[in-house]
């Protein structure tokens, strides 16, 4: 495995995804898909560490689920684009 790999994916939010996430209302990220965020780098297992934007505020958790799903949701749709690609990874705080 690539040593990128065995470090936490490290996912900056906006504060109120952080926030949804620390409270537990979140629990899948939503990102566009491609070589960033794919199966191979969102593996189910892999440490998480999530940002509050780009602080030190941060959120462990991991990996629990990856799919890969078009963006049909109006929010979704609204910011990668109607019928995008995107990953949708579940994550569980520690």
């Amino acid at each position: 495995m690539p040593a990128d790999l065995t470090r936490p994916l490290w996912i900056p939010l906006r504060r109120e995804w952080f926030i949804a996430f620390r409270d537990g209302g979140k629990g899948h990220e939503w990102r566009l898909y491609g070589p960033r965020w794919n199966e191979d780098s969102c593996f189910i297992g892999r440490p998480v560490t999530l940002a509050l934007g780009y602080t030190r505020t941060r959120l462990s958790g991991v990996v629990t689920s990856f799919d890969r799903r078009r963006a049909v949701a109006q929010a979704v749709a609204e910011l990668y684009g109607k019928g995008t690609w995107c990953a949708v990874i579940g994550i569980t705080l520690d």
